[in-house]
């Protein structure tokens, strides 16, 4: 019997050395590791329109937003409804983001501008549209905006907050007037916050206005919770409402003051992607204060957590302002530039040279200075893409192309770049209906003058070729995504006589720049979505697409490790169960776990003094023995249970999460007193409000936590039906 056990050890200690050998060669680099990449074009249908812009909801639909017509289109690219809006209105264009937003259950609820040139020529009001030749209905309404912004006329104009149920019923609509300056939109915890000319509303789910605060200069920020952080404008004035004070109010979910604070300086009203029109802006439960030369960060009671002043002129950086760790990301200019108005350029602050990119630490500390005059095309998260178009030819079908270069900011170092050329090219007759699919804004706007010209009696003929090369990039977790787009054409750019030479793709890469995927497009990309890993992008022509690109990385030897371990070990480890409880360190083990379920293996390595190889080794021995029950509730830990159903799926899942010294704290305080907000939650328990809110998420999307709506905010209940087993996994954890 002692020379068949010592066998079965021998072999098993053989096959665990082999193991942990391949690990060792998988780990060095050597050519055991395989990635596969799988994409999936999950659909592509025609539209009726250009989309420029997409938004999702939790159910996987998305809602499309386009001239005229508001569109429902299921997981599957089919149009669920549509809904069309009478041109006296419109939502956003090429040029504006609308003001929309999605609740959890579904609902749209967009903001309708007025379409301000059709009510100034109703009116006989000076409207100076030149015709269908000269500018696009948008650019003219831009236009006027801007001539009109602030006057009686403004406020006069219908314009209102339209709400569509999931099933695309239209609920209600409720005017609110803007005075044609900037609106906004956002859900949180079933009320509806609008900022329209210098008001901010609160509105229920049916419609009612529940408050009203005025003397908002900027779209406030509102925090999960529904605390509202706003500017006071300098003077209160309709035709000022822009230029804001130092001075923040902050309003109770309620409406009602709760405090005002100012930073002794003025703020300042800056274009950045993402937060257009905002202003202060919130970030790690941080809030904060672009000023002409530095940065003011106060936290959520009005407390000043820092300023932070230069010798030059700053802004925020205007892609991304932020990072996942709350760094902040803040251009520095030379001294010879004076932060205004004329700062800006193409809706954004001009990177002139000289200019730096400084990065504070979420205390202010700074965290690095780097050179930086350079002009980015997107940023998340402290990566930076640099377009680099290389020009074409003198003829239609030399087509440019263009390098793309991903930068750490924080590093200052480039991490990838990718050379896009053009693929298969196609011609077509330039015209009214396809300059806005295969020309960028700029050029648009130039076809739109010459054949305006030409309208009004001018012969202006094509003489020569220009072209322009195009990039949008999209971010995802472990995928960006990247829409190329290039062209050439007979220039001047006339309709039914120019024609155009054009060729672009979607492209998807890795976080190394190693390219993935890509696929053929047939128009300019108007909108791009990534969510969970799928990319949602609409083109110029009308298509609504969405492809999935996921990373799967395997191990080469799987499948032979899976047959060595299948026909040769499953024999011995049957034969093995009867001497199964025979190993002291496999009893140990097992003992460990009966008295600290959930534990981990490396929890169970620390405490006994084991190393991993050996405890692993006794774990798998365990679990195909059916001695252990394995849980993986918290998606980062595998944790492991006696299994001799002393404990439910639910008791080991809630367990499990116990085990996590945050969670447990947040539980036990809740257990205690019911009814906790987030923010007491933070400073009963000591942490970070971002933290606390990410936990309360969890415990709520788990069906743990039930989240209350109550007058004075959000408050957190663990379910009634949960307290008992939630007591007794208490009492095991803390054991």
């Amino acid at each position: 019997m002692g020379c068949r056990r010592a066998l079965f050890e021998s072999l098993l200690a053989i096959a665990a050395i082999l193991l942990i050998f391949l690990i060792y060669l998988m780990v060095s680099g050597y050519a055991f590791t395989t990635t596969e990449t799988r994409a999936t074009v999950k659909w592509d249908a025609p539209g009726n329109g250009t989309i420029y812009h997409l938004l999702a909801c939790e159910d996987g639909t998305l809602r499309a937003l386009m001239d005229g017509r508001i569109s429902a289109i299921s997981s599957d690219g089919s149009i669920l409804w549509y809904v069309d809006v009478p041109d006296r209105w419109w939502m956003g264009s090429r040029y504006f983001e609308p003001a929309a937003d999605v609740g959890p259950d579904g609902t749209l609820y967009v903001y309708l501008r007025a379409n301000v040139t059709r009510a100034a020529m109703e009116r006989g009001m000076p409207y100076a549209y030149a015709g269908e030749y000269y500018v696009d209905m948008d650019e003219h309404n831009k236009r006027l905006m801007d001539a009109y912004k602030g006057t009686e006329f403004a406020y006069s104009l219908d314009e209102r907050v339209l709400a569509i149920s999931r099933s695309g019923k239209m609920l209600w609509s409720l005017p609110l007037a803007t005075g044609l300056y900037d609106a906004d939109i956002c859900v949180r915890n079933g009320t509806v916050y609008v900022y329209h000319g210098q008001h901010e509303t609160a509105i229920d789910e049916n419609g009612g206005i529940i408050w009203d605060v005025g003397d908002v200069g900027a779209a406030p920020t509102v925090d999960d919770e529904g605390y509202v952080y706003s500017l006071v404008p300098i003077n209160g004035s309709r035709t000022n409402g822009r230029v804001l004070t130092g001075i923040v109010q902050a309003y109770y979910p309620n409406g009602t003051a709760w405090w005002r604070r100012d930073v002794g300086e003025l703020a300042y009203l800056q274009p950045i992607q993402g937060w257009e029109g905002h202003m202060p802006l919130y970030d790690h439960g941080t809030l904060y204060l672009a000023l002409s030369s530095g940065v003011a960060a106060l936290d959520r009671t009005g407390s000043v957590k820092w300023l932070k002043h230069y010798n030059s002129s700053t802004a925020l950086f205007e892609l991304g302002p932020f990072d996942g760790e709350g760094n902040v990301y803040l251009r520095c200019f030379d001294g010879a530039m004076t932060l205004n108005e004329g700062a800006v350029l193409w809706d954004t602050y001009y990177p002139v040279d000289g200019s730096r990119l400084i990065i504070l630490r979420p205390d202010g500390a700074e965290l690095a200075s780097v050179a930086s005059s350079t002009v980015y095309t997107y940023a998340k998260d402290g990566i930076a893409y640099r377009v680099d178009p290389v020009p074409g030819g003198r003829n239609l079908t030399e087509l440019g192309s263009a390098v793309l270069t991903a930068m750490d900011l924080k590093g200052n170092r480039t991490l990838w770049s990718y050379n896009f050329t053009p693929g298969e090219i196609s011609m077509a007759m330039l015209n009214m209906s396809n300059v806005k699919g295969l020309f960028l804004a700029d050029d648009v706007q130039s076809a739109q003058w010459f054949n305006g010209m030409n309208a009004r009696g001018f012969n202006v003929t094509p003489r020569s070729v220009s072209g322009n090369v195009g990039i949008k990039v999209v971010q995802g977790r472990d995928v960006t995504y990247v829409g190329f787009w290039t062209y050439c054409y007979d220039s001047p750019a006339i309709y039914n006589v120019s024609s155009v030479a054009y060729s672009g793709g979607l492209y998807a890469f890795n976080r190394a720049g190693d390219l993935l995927w890509s696929r053929p497009i047939d128009a300019q990309i108007g909108s791009m979505y990534e969510k969970d890993g799928a990319i949602y992008y609409s083109t110029g022509s009308g298509r609504l697409a969405a492809a999935q690109v996921d990373i799967v990385t395997g191990l080469a030897i799987a499948a032979a490790m899976y047959l060595f371990i299948r026909f040769i070990m499953v024999g011995a480890i049957s034969r093995a169960r009867g001497v199964i409880n025979k190993n002291d360190n496999r009893n140990a083990i097992l003992k460990y776990i009966v008295e600290n379920p959930g534990s981990t293996m490396y929890e169970i390595s620390r405490s006994l003094g084991l190393n991993k190889g050996t405890v692993r080794y006794h774990l798998f021995i365990l679990g195909i023995n059916h001695r252990i029950a394995v849980q993986r509730a918290d998606k980062k830990f595998v944790r492991y249970f006696p299994n001799s159903n002393s404990y439910s799926d639910e008791e080991q899942m809630l367990m499990a999460l116990l085990r996590r010294e945050s969670i447990r704290r947040v539980m036990e305080a809740l257990m205690k007193r019911p009814g906790l907000s987030n923010v007491e939650l933070s400073r009963e328990l000591g942490m970070p409000e971002s933290a606390m809110s990410k936990h309360m998420k969890e415990l709520c999307s788990r069906g743990i936590v039930d989240k209350r709506r109550m007058p004075g905010g959000v408050s957190y209940h663990i379910k009634e039906e949960l307290r008992g087993l939630i007591a007794r996994a208490l009492d095991q954890s803390g054991q």
